[in-house]
């Protein structure tokens, strides 16, 4: 784990362009690439990003057939307590066939699990567990967002929890293809992860988007909550998907 930048001060000591401390987690090999995490931190310390950065050659090389996908866990670098983080790891997830359900989500794209909830938490979501599926208080699950139908218990994913997604903000529910969205995970009735989803062929298209989001008004885990995501494509050719623009909770 390293710092990327240091804060610094330009122009003739002037206190204006302050740069953020960026700080980034271990790479892991993804493709023919690498991928790692990166927390962006204002000069009070307080967050102003977190992010996956995919290098150049990420998107190359990845398997072509995997029914479950293919995982990549990925550190984040150690910022401090005063950060006021909510996420404990992130997984990254490659999915060269997609997945349920059929017609939506069956694409080849990447799952970014930016989870809230430790390893070992995470790993205890058992199939069937009725105790993990359990629904959250309404405070805690953001407006706009729903659980699939039926049963919470049916729609458990093991070792993740529960997808909730906006039918009414997601493009994918209203007749257009599935290009990005983002969801929320509940598991043993709190938040356990926020996750973009976003195709491997947008993100070829080298296309920068971002989005807003809303976040519950209450959450099991204090601290700084992002309301915006971002596509952003760099000029050394690597590809950041950035959450940012926090609240505090």
């Amino acid at each position: 784990m390293s710092a990327l930048g240091l804060l610094a001060l330009s122009g003739c000591g002037s206190s204006n362009n302050v740069v953020p401390l960026e700080f980034t987690g271990t790479s892991k090999a993804v493709g023919a690439g690498k991928a790692m995490t990166y927390v962006s931190l204002a000069a009070d310390n307080k967050p102003s990003a977190i992010a996956v950065r995919l290098t150049d050659g990420a998107l190359n090389g990845l398997a072509t057939t995997a029914p479950f996908g293919v995982e990549y866990e990925l550190d984040i670098a150690a910022v401090g307590p005063d950060s006021g983080l909510p996420f404990d790891h992130v997984v990254l997830d490659w999915n060269p066939q997609g997945h349920e359900p059929a017609g939506i989500y069956d694409t080849p794209h990447f799952d970014i699990h930016f989870y809230t909830i430790s390893d070992s938490e995470q790993a205890a979501i058992a199939p069937g567990s009725v105790t993990a599926a359990a629904a959250p208080p309404a405070n805690m699950v953001p407006a706009g967002y729903f659980p699939p139908p039926g049963k919470l218990v049916d729609s458990l994913v093991p070792g993740m929890g529960v997808h909730y997604t906006s039918p009414s903000t997601s493009e994918e529910f209203q007749g257009k293809p599935f290009r990005r969205t983002l969801i929320y995970g509940f598991a043993n009735a709190k938040l356990a992860f926020v996750e973009p989803m976003i195709t491997r062929a947008f993100l070829q298209s080298k296309t920068n988007d971002s989005g807003t989001f809303t976040v519950p008004d209450a959450v099991a885990k204090p601290g700084y909550y992002p309301t915006r995501w971002s596509v952003r494509h760099n000029a050394d050719s690597s590809i950041d998907i950035i959450l940012d623009q926090f609240v505090k909770r």
